[in-house]
């Protein structure tokens, strides 16, 4: 029996029977393919759950590798990965794992609020609830990774002709609302202009050559660069982070940027001349072999990957040092999307520079629109 807590909400198992509010009923079994599965329901009474595990064997199919509407979120979640895992979907090995990550922890794990709704039980009000639950208690970033890996998984379905809608497209982003989050907003939508791009650049180098302790002089210096190539190419930070020195050449003034979202990601970006400066600068202080930024705390130079958390927790430091805390690592990749746009350089260019597979992807979610300026040149078409 289980009960749902006062003070938590969420739901505790209780010894007494009539102290409970809903019967937990689970039952183990092996796939056709030798696979272990879980199957777990929930009713008033024992009588009720034990029959809705029967209905699940005897409508979902539950040993196929196939979706049906009797299936358990978490079943199906399990299904969608082996799909997307597969070497034809082009996704990176980071975002498996994120994508893995985020299905283990918020939707396969014990007590998950879906995890054992079947897919035919979702709508958008219990998925809402789940998602600003995820969005409060983890952060914004977090709810958004679990809305992505359901949205997979409901498409799936739909595909498998197993639902007619997909109930997530009622939902608007959620965001965490707390304290915390409003005191700390940061600006996501928001590009930096020309001149507050290379004011922030000016400030980091500036700061690096401040007199501090050789470890921070290494952070400072490395932060410096590594923003500098960001905003000069449009990469990712950890684009950056991978990047080795027989990636650039720095006579043509190229880079081989190694993708890690899917296969489009992996490309070559023209180098502008000031940064192409600064990684010379940068080639003759570290040496010309390993990693261009490597982890600044480490002996030999250029061996040791910078790690995300700390090279992370780095740019944020530097950009509050800039005096641009309202800015994020991505709003680089946004400025250079934004300049370029402004410059009349196609939407398939700026995809390419970008790593996009879809230009729309570029347009919907990099370029702003400006319904509100006049433009005398499309009258004269008109």
């Amino acid at each position: 029996m289980q009960r749902r807590s006062k003070e938590t909400g969420r739901w505790v198992t209780v010894d007494r029977y009539r102290q409970g509010d809903r019967v937990r009923a689970r039952c183990y079994f092996r796939r056709a393919n030798g696979e272990p599965g879980e199957v777990c329901r929930f009713a008033a009474t024992k009588v009720a759950a034990a029959l809705a595990i029967e209905e699940f064997f005897t409508t979902s199919e539950a040993t196929a590798d196939h979706l049906s509407r009797g299936m358990a979120v978490a079943d199906a979640g399990s299904v969608w990965l082996r799909e997307i895992e597969r070497a034809d979907s082009n996704l990176s090995t980071a975002t498996l794992t994120a994508y893995r990550g985020a299905l283990d922890r918020y939707v396969r794990t014990e007590g998950s609020a879906i995890g054992q709704l079947t897919l035919g039980q979702l709508t958008t009000a219990n998925l809402r609830a789940f998602l600003q639950g995820v969005a409060d208690g983890h952060g914004t970033g977090t709810a958004k990774m679990v809305k992505s890996v359901l949205s997979g998984v409901l498409n799936l379905a739909m595909t498998d002709g197993v639902l007619a809608a997909n109930p997530l497209l009622g939902i608007r982003a959620v965001r965490q609302d707390s304290a915390k989050a409003r005191d700390n907003a940061r600006d996501h939508q928001r590009a930096f202009t020309r001149a507050e791009r290379d004011e922030v650049l000016e400030a980091l180098y500036e700061r690096a050559g401040l007199p501090a302790l050789p470890r921070t002089r290494n952070t400072r210096r490395t932060t410096a660069d590594l923003v500098a190539f960001m905003a000069g190419t449009g990469c990712r930070i950890d684009e950056a982070r991978r990047l080795r020195w027989e990636h650039v050449s720095l006579t043509k003034a190229t880079a081989n940027i190694p993708g890690t979202k899917s296969a489009a990601a992996l490309r070559q970006v023209a180098l502008p001349a000031w940064l192409v400066e600064r990684l010379r600068a940068r080639r003759a202080e570290v040496g010309r072999s390993g990693l261009v930024f490597f982890s600044p705390h480490t002996e030999p130079p250029g061996q040791i990957a910078w790690d995300r958390t700390n090279s992370g927790k780095a740019v944020r430091a530097a950009l509050d040092y800039a005096g641009a805390s309202w800015a994020v690592p991505h709003t680089f990749r946004r400025t250079v999307a934004t300049l370029l746009h402004e410059a009349g350089v196609p939407l398939v260019h700026i995809a390419d520079q970008l790593g996009h597979a879809d230009p729309t992807m570029t347009a919907s979610v990099y370029l702003g629109r400006d319904q509100m300026t006049g433009r005398p040149a499309l009258a004269k078409v008109l």
